[in-house]
């Protein structure tokens, strides 16, 4: 059974019930389908180590999105209009997952995602919010069981 681990950011008013809140996102999402889940971690906004983690949450996603990009790069793709001769394979792949990293859905590469804005980055209003109200916010790691290790669609 494969494992994938994730960060999500979510709202709530108790560890409990963001869990609960990340279990019915998981269970209605289409793109994405786990076997199992475990819920290994969880900082509320007010723990000493959120915002530290956070930050290098949302830098693992932009070096993710930069080796992505540099791996189009290396094969000759290097602008919008190289596109137009992408062939169909692994070079394609690369390219869907990039986009779906820049437009927030959620899916096997993605090691942080925040549920509240649904987005693998989380926006300057979004984090004043969170030293507004720390105690309403939480970083939940999860591990994800599947036997199937390719998205569903």
């Amino acid at each position: 059974m494969k494992v994938f681990e994730h960060w999500i950011l979510v709202k709530a008013d108790s560890k409990e019930k963001a869990k609960t809140h990340i279990k019915s996102f998981l269970d209605k999402y289409e793109l994405l389908y786990y076997d199992k889940i475990e819920f290994s971690k969880t900082l509320r906004g007010d723990d000493v180590k959120f915002f530290d983690t956070l930050f290098s949450l949302m830098k693992i996603n932009k070096n993710i999105i930069k080796s992505f990009i540099n791996d189009l790069e290396e094969e000759g793709y290097k602008t919008l209009r190289d596109l137009k001769d992408l062939p169909q394979g692994y070079l394609s792949k690369i390219l869907h997952t990039l986009t779906h990293l820049l437009d927030g859905f959620m899916g096997i590469d993605s090691y942080f995602y925040n549920l509240i804005e649904d987005s693998h980055f989380v926006s300057k209003k979004e984090i004043h919010a969170i030293q507004r109200e720390p105690e309403k916010y939480y970083l939940v790691k999860i591990k994800g069981y599947s036997e199937v290790s390719e998205p569903l669609f």
